[in-house]
C-alpha cells in the first residue's frame, strides 16, 4: 500500500504540474490576445476581414437554420475558400458572440494552442532528453515566436490546417518505418484534412512526402552500405566469411560451437553473459590462462574481487560467454525471444541482424522464400509502397470530400494565376528576415547543426524534420515566394524546433557559466524579440529584431467614417461606385467594411463599392465596371500595395487600377461624362479623395477607345480575361455573369438582366483576333415562347473608335437556326455584338436570349 501510494501520489503531483502549465498556457493566450485586439482602432480589410466575415455569417446560418448552414459548407467545398475550417469555431462564437475578441480568441483557443502542444510533442521526439521537460520548454518557447502569434490576431484562422500537419508529423515519427497500418491511414486522413482546411497546405503535404522520400533513400544507401562492408555472410552463403564454419576445428574468433574450447562468445545454455573464458578451459584461447601468473589485463576467473569484471559463474550479464556453452553468439540464444544481435549458428544463419523469428526488430532479414530481392531493395520497395498508400488516402479522401475542387486543381495553373503574389528571392529572403529577425535564425541554425553533429538529436527524427525544413525553405522563399503573413505557418514549426533544439544541446553539451551564458543572452533576446514584434514601436536594428507587427490603428479613423456616410448618403440605392484606389490604407474593401461596422447588419452591405479588378495576374480589364458605374472615387497619390506592407504584392501588378486612376488624372475623354463634386477627404499619409458623378452613359465609341487605350498601358492581357465581355455587367458582381467559356475554345453568353434594373445585359464585345472576313458560328435558343423574336446587331470598329462595318439579322421564336453570320471589314479591332427586341421595346426576362457554341472564324479576303 505505501509503495501504492508513492507511485499514486508521484503519477497525481506530474498531472497537477502538467495542469498547471496548461492553464498557464490558456492563461497567457487570452491576457495577451485580449490586450492586443482591445488596443485596435482600425477597419480591417481583404484577408484581415474575409475570414472574420465569412465565420460570423456562418454562426448566424446556423442560429437560424443548422440545415441551411451545413448545405452552405457543403457546398464551399468546390470553392477555393471553403467554410469546413470556421465550422470548430462556432460553438465558441455561437456562447461568447461573434464579436472580433471572440472570434480571435477562438481561433487562439481551438487552433492555435493545440498546435503548440503538439510541437512540443515533436519536439520531445526529436530530444531525447526527459520527454516532460522537453514537451513544456518547447511551448515556452513557442510564446516567444512572434510569427505564432501574428496571423492569428490579424485574423487569419490558417493554423488550423497546421494543427493536422503536425499531427501527420508526430504520427510518422512515432515510427518512421510505418510498421502499424494505422499510421498510413491517419497520417493520409490529417494531411487531407490540413488540405481541405486550407488548400496551401498542399505544399506542406508535397514537403511531407518529399521529405519521408529521401528518409527511406538515406536509410536504403546506409543498409546497401552496410551489406556491402559487413564482415557477416549472405544468409544463403556459408563461403567467404569472416566468421568460422561451425564445424571448423581451427582457432577463430568465434570458436565452432562443437568445440570446447575457449570463446570468445557465449553458450546460450549458460544463461550467463561472461567477458572471461572459462576457468577450466586451457586450450585455444585468446586470453592467458590464469595461472600462467603472466601480466594480464583482466583479473582471474577465480578471483571475485577487485574485478571491473563478474565471474562467469555469479549469474552476472557480461559480455562474453562461457566457453562450456558451445555455441557462438555474442547474445542470448534466439529461443530465448531475447533480441540478439547474432543468432545461434544451429539456426542456419551467421548475420549480424536478428532472426527473423523474433518481434520487435527494426530491420527483419527476410526469408528466402519470401523474397527473391536482396534485403535494402525490399525495404526500399515495401517503404515505397508504404508512402505511396499515404498519397493514396490523400486523393481518395479529397475527392470524396471535395472532387470538384481537386479536379479543378489540377487542371488550373495556379504558379501563373497567383504570380502577383510571388516577389523576387531577394525581397523575399529579406522579408522572412524581418518575420522572425536574424538573430532567430542564427539560434535555429546553431540549434539544429550542433544538435546533429553531438548527436544530441535523434537521428531518423532529426533527419526528417531537416529535410522537411529544407523542403518548406525550399518552397516559401526559392519557388512560391509569396509574402503574406499567414505563409509563415509553414515555417514556424522548423523555427521553433530549432530553437528548442538550441536550448537543449546547450544544456547538454556545456556546463557551469558558460551554459548559463549563453542560454541567458538567447532567452533575452528572444523575449526583447518578442516584445518587440508584439509592440506598435519602430525600430531599426538591420532586421537583428523581427519587425513590429503591433495592433493595428487608424489616425484617419474619423475621416473613413466621413467618407462612407458621404458615399451612402449620394448612392442610397446601391449604385456602382468605382473605387481608383487599392493600396493597404485606402481600397473598396476598407470603405466595405467601414460601412458594416457603422451601419446595422441588415444595411451594411448597401454600400455597392467595386473592389475588382485588382491584380494583373489574376483579373480582367475594368472597362465594364468603370462603364456601370455611377460614381468613382480617386484617391491622390495613386494608392498601390508596396513592398513594405504586410499584404503584399510583387511590384508593377496593379495596372488594372492604374488605368482608371490614369483615366480621371489625365482626363482621358471617357472621363468627361463624369463631373468632380466639391467635396474632399484628407486621409493618413497626405492621401487625397475626390468624388465624381456620372453625368450621361458613355458611348460606344468612348468606350472602345478607352478599351485600347488600357490595353497598351497594361501590356499583357489579364489573366482571367475572357475574348468575349459584357459591357453592361461586371463578372465580379453579376451572380450570374452572361458570358462563360467551353471548352474548344467556344463560349455560351445568356442575356442575364442586369443588377436592380429589368433590362437585360445586351452588349457583349469581342476582344480577339480579327481579319477582313468574320464568320460568326452558333446556336441560337430563346427559353421563353412568349417572346416574338431578337434582332442581333453586329458591328465592327478600330482601335481609335470609329465604325468599320455593321450588319443587323431578324430571329423569332418559330425558326432559330444555326447562327452563321458574315461580316467584312478592313483592319478590325473589335467585335460588337448587340441584342435588340423585334417588338422595338426594352429587353426584359422574357425575350432572355442564350447561344450557344460561339465561336469566330477569320479568314483573309
Amino acid at each position: 500500500m505505501r509503495l501504492f501510494g508513492w507511485v499514486f501520489f508521484k503519477w497525481s503531483r506530474k498531472s497537477l504540474a502538467d495542469g498547471f502549465f496548461l492553464l498557464l498556457l490558456v492563461g497567457v493566450t487570452v491576457v495577451v490576445t485580449s490586450i492586443y485586439v482591445s488596443r485596435e482602432y482600425t477597419f480591417y480589410w481583404w484577408d484581415y476581414a474575409g475570414y472574420n466575415n465569412a465565420t460570423v455569417e456562418l454562426v448566424n446560418s446556423f442560429r437560424e437554420s443548422p440545415d441551411q448552414a451545413l448545405r452552405a459548407v457543403i457546398e464551399s467545398l468546390a470553392k477555393e475558400k471553403n467554410l469546413l475550417i470556421s465550422v470548430p469555431l462556432v460553438p465558441f462564437l455561437l456562447v461568447f458572440g461573434d464579436s472580433r475578441l471572440s472570434y480571435i480568441l477562438s481561433v487562439s483557443l481551438i487552433y492555435v494552442l493545440p498546435f503548440r502542444l503538439l510541437l512540443g510533442a515533436i519536439s520531445a521526439k526529436l530530444i531525447p532528453f526527459d520527454s516532460r521537460l522537453v514537451f513544456w520548454s518547447t511551448v515556452a518557447i513557442s510564446l516567444l515566436i512572434p510569427m505564432s502569434w501574428i496571423p492569428t490576431l490579424r485574423g487569419y484562422l490558417d493554423t488550423g490546417g497546421c494543427v493536422f500537419l503536425a499531427l501527420a508529423i508526430l504520427v510518422y515519427l512515432h515510427d518512421v518505418k510505418l510498421k502499424y497500418w494505422w499510421q498510413i491511414l491517419l497520417i493520409g486522413g490529417s494531411l487531407a484534412m490540413a488540405i481541405l482546411f486550407r488548400r496551401h497546405f498542399a505544399y506542406s503535404a508535397i514537403a511531407f512526402l518529399g521529405a519521408a522520400i529521401l528518409q527511406v533513400f538515406i536509410e536504403f544507401i546506409i543498409l546497401l552500405k552496410s551489406r556491402r562492408d559487413t564482415a557477416l555472410p549472405s544468409p544463403q552463403s556459408r563461403r567467404d566469411t569472416a566468421l568460422p564454419s561451425p564445424q571448423s576445428g581451427r582457432d577463430t574468433a568465434l570458436p565452432s560451437p562443437q568445440s570446447r574450447r575457449d570463446t570468445a562468445l557465449p553458450s546460450p545454455k549458460s544463461g550467463r553473459d561472461t567477458a572471461l573464458p572459462s576457468p577450466k578451459s586451457r586450450r585455444d584461447t585468446a586470453l592467458p590462462s590464469p595461472k600462467s601468473g603472466r601480466d594480464t589485463a583482466l583479473p582471474s576467473p577465480k578471483s571475485r574481487r577487485d574485478t571491473a569484471l563478474p565471474s562467469p559463474q555469479s549469474g552476472r550479464d557480461t559480455a562474453l560467454p562461457s566457453p562450456q556453452s558451445g555455441r557462438d553468439t555474442a547474445l542470448p540464444s534466439p529461443k530465448s525471444g531475447r533480441d540478439t544481435a547474432l543468432p545461434s549458428p544451429k539456426s542456419g544463419r551467421d548475420t549480424a541482424l536478428p532472426s527473423p523469428k523474433e518481434k520487435d526488430t527494426a530491420l527483419p532479414f527476410p526469408k528466402e522464400k519470401d523474397t527473391a530481392l536482396p534485403f535494402p531493395y525490399q525495404y526500399l520497395f515495401k517503404s515505397g509502397v508504404k508512402l505511396g498508400l499515404i498519397a493514396a488516402t490523400i486523393f481518395v479522401i479529397l475527392i470524396l470530400v471535395a472532387g470538384d475542387f481537386t479536379r479543378s486543381a489540377l487542371t488550373v495553373d495556379y504558379r501563373n494565376l497567383y504570380v502577383a503574389w510571388s516577389l523576387p528571392v531577394n525581397d523575399i529572403i529579406t522579408r522572412y528576415a524581418s518575420f522572425y529577425g536574424l538573430g532567430t535564425w542564427l539560434l535555429v541554425m546553431i540549434g539544429f547543426s550542433a544538435g546533429i553533429l553531438t548527436r544530441i538529436l535523434v537521428p531518423t527524427t532529426a533527419i526528417f524534420v531537416s529535410l522537411f525544413g529544407i523542403l518548406s525553405l525550399i518552397e516559401w522563399l526559392l519557388v512560391l515566394r509569396y509574402g503574406y503573413l499567414h505563409y509563415t505557418i509553414h515555417i514556424t514549426p522548423i523555427a521553433l524546433l530549432g530553437l528548442s533544439a538550441f536550448f537543449w544541446t546547450t544544456w547538454l553539451t556545456f556546463q557551469g557559466k558558460v551554459r548559463y551564458l549563453m542560454l541567458g543572452v538567447a532567452g533575452l533576446y528572444l523575449t526583447v524579440n518578442a516584445v518587440l514584434g508584439l509592440i506598435p514601436l519602430k525600430f531599426d536594428f538591420s532586421r537583428l529584431f523581427v519587425a513590429s507587427f503591433g495592433p493595428l490603428v487608424r489616425s484617419d479613423y474619423g475621416e473613413v467614417v466621413k467618407l462612407v456616410e458621404f458615399l451612402r448618403k449620394i448612392a442610397p440605392n446601391q449604385e456602382p461606385i468605382y473605387i481608383a484606389g487599392a493600396s493597404n490604407s485606402f481600397n473598396a474593401n476598407i470603405l466595405k467594411q467601414a460601412n458594416r461596422k457603422l451601419n446595422p447588419p441588415e444595411g451594411w452591405w448597401k454600400l455597392n463599392t467595386l473592389g475588382r479588378p485588382l491584380i494583373d495576374s489574376r483579373d480582367t480589364y475594368p472597362l465594364p465596371e468603370l462603364l456601370m458605374s455611377r460614381y468613382v472615387v480617386v484617391a491622390t497619390p495613386f494608392q498601390q500595395v508596396l513592398l513594405s506592407d504586410e499584404q503584399v504584392l510583387r511590384p508593377g501588378e496593379q495596372d488594372v487600377v492604374k488605368v482608371v486612376y490614369d483615366a480621371f488624372t489625365q482626363n482621358w475623354e471617357i472621363s468627361r461624362d463624369f463631373e468632380l463634386l466639391p467635396e474632399q477627404f484628407q486621409l493618413e499619409n497626405g492621401v487625397l479623395v475626390r468624388v465624381y458623378r456620372r453625368m450621361h452613359p458613355s458611348a460606344i465609341a468612348t468606350a472602345i477607345k478607352t478599351l485600347h487605350a488600357m490595353q497598351q498601358q497594361i501590356g499583357e492581357k489579364p489573366g482571367t480575361q475572357l475574348d468575349w465581355i459584357s459591357l453592361n455587367q461586371s463578372v465580379y458582381t453579376s451572380p450570374n455573369y452572361s458570358v462563360t467559356k467551353e471548352p474548344h475554345n467556344l463560349y455560351h453568353i445568356v442575356t442575364h438582366p442586369n443588377i436592380n434594373s429589368q433590362k437585360i445585359d445586351t452588349s457583349f464585345l469581342y476582344l480577339g483576333s480579327l481579319s477582313t472576313k468574320n464568320t460568326i458560328l452558333g446556336k441560337l435558343n430563346l427559353p421563353n415562347k412568349q417572346c416574338q423574336g431578337v434582332s442581333l446587331r453586329l458591328t465592327l470598329w478600330n482601335n481609335q473608335g470609329k465604325l468599320i462595318n455593321s450588319s443587323e439579322t431578324v430571329y423569332n421564336s418559330t425558326a432559330l437556326p444555326k447562327l452563321n453570320l458574315l461580316i467584312e471589314g478592313k483592319n478590325p479591332n473589335y467585335l460588337l455584338l448587340e441584342v435588340f427586341s423585334t417588338n422595338k421595346q426594352d429587353l426584359t426576362n422574357q425575350c432572355q436570349l442564350e447561344i450557344n457554341n460561339l465561336a469566330i472564324s477569320t479568314q483573309k479576303s
